[in-house]
């Protein structure tokens, strides 16, 4: 159908499954079509609602709402890292100031701004239904005060549209962070750039390979390997301006993340820790070291172990390479 719109000159908005919110599949599958021009107006449009509109496992499990992040960045999240554009197409809750709604809002909220998912359709200007007070109260004259009060948290400094001598101005808006736009001067220049996607990470002393160990408790262990397979020694990265953050292929259908403790034990958990950022170098030998949130160096050891130590030695550099298939 998108094949045949290739003279359509508007953005093409794209929904997930599962009341919109669902977008897992886009990882595998983006929506690619004959047209390259077409192809740079796809936008993933999740959406997102609280306990109040329907009912889900997540939204009533002991840890809602800190386990809302693991969930948005498996759902939609992983979108933005991949560079592709995303806007949340519908969210709302109801009006009630305690409660799991107010966790919700303020939970997700912050999530959005600190993910960069802060271009947004709230849902509704009306009074759609009982649980998603609409922008206007039911005399459609009254603001719901409290409505944009979330909206102007989300987006403080929104695109402006103003009429002016029959012409429509334009003011250009402005993520909440800093580190959202792009281009941005202020942005360090050297964060190990152009290794996000794919890739083995090989120790250059050694030549073992980054990789994960399922234990048959179900826990993850990270070691070094002789060879490398289709599976736990492929990993996905992900660049943010000055970190990146490491998923092996075989973490399962929730993603987990390479991530270092307090107390130096390395592992691969759910995203939401703050050990799950890591700052990669650049060495004159075209290898990286991958420092630690707490200032330590992932280094590699000959018996196959993954520790921390101070310093970018050999024991600590890192090939990282384009996985082969």
């Amino acid at each position: 159908m998108i094949n045949k719109l290739s003279s359509f000159a508007g953005l093409i908005f794209v929904d997930g499954i599962s009341w919109g919110n669902n977008l897992e599949e886009a990882g595998k599958y983006p929506i690619r079509t004959i047209h390259e021009s077409t192809n740079n107006r796809v936008i993933y449009t999740p959406h997102c609602y609280g306990p109040e509109v329907y009912t889900q496992q997540v939204l009533q499990a002991p840890d809602f709402p800190n386990n809302l992040g693991a969930l948005y960045m498996t759902r939609f999240g992983f979108l933005v890292r991949k560079k592709l554009p995303v806007l949340i197409g519908e969210w709302a809750s109801s009006n009630e100031p305690d409660g799991l709604e107010e966790k919700w809002n303020n939970y997700t909220i912050n999530w959005l701004m600190k993910n960069c998912l802060t271009n947004n359709f709230y849902w509704s200007l009306d009074r759609n239904a009982s649980f998603t007070p609409g922008l206007f109260d039911v005399d459609w004259l009254t603001p719901n005060a409290r409505k944009l009060e979330y909206i102007n948290r989300l987006q403080p400094n929104p695109t402006k549209f103003e009429a002016r001598d029959g012409k429509i101005c334009i003011t250009e808006g402005a993520f909440p962070e800093p580190y959202c736009q792009l281009p941005s001067p202020e942005l360090p220049q050297d964060t190990g750039s152009n290794i996000a996607g794919e890739r083995s990470i090989k120790s250059l002393k050694y030549g073992t390979y980054l990789s994960v160990i399922i234990r048959k408790d179900g826990s993850y262990g990270v070691v070094m390997v002789e060879h490398r397979s289709v599976r736990c020694e492929k990993w996905f990265i992900d660049e943010y301006p000055d970190k990146i953050d490491l998923r092996p292929h075989c973490s399962g259908k929730i993603w987990k993340y390479l991530n270092v403790e307090s107390d130096g034990l390395i592992d691969v958990v759910d995203w939401g820790q703050d050990g799950q950022l890591w700052a990669p170098s650049r060495n004159e030998d075209g290898s990286f070291c991958i420092r630690s949130t707490h200032g330590k160096y992932l280094r590699a050891k000959e018996n196959g172990q993954v520790v921390l130590g101070d310093d970018c030695d050999v024991n600590a550099r890192f090939v990282i390479e384009a996985f082969p298939w």
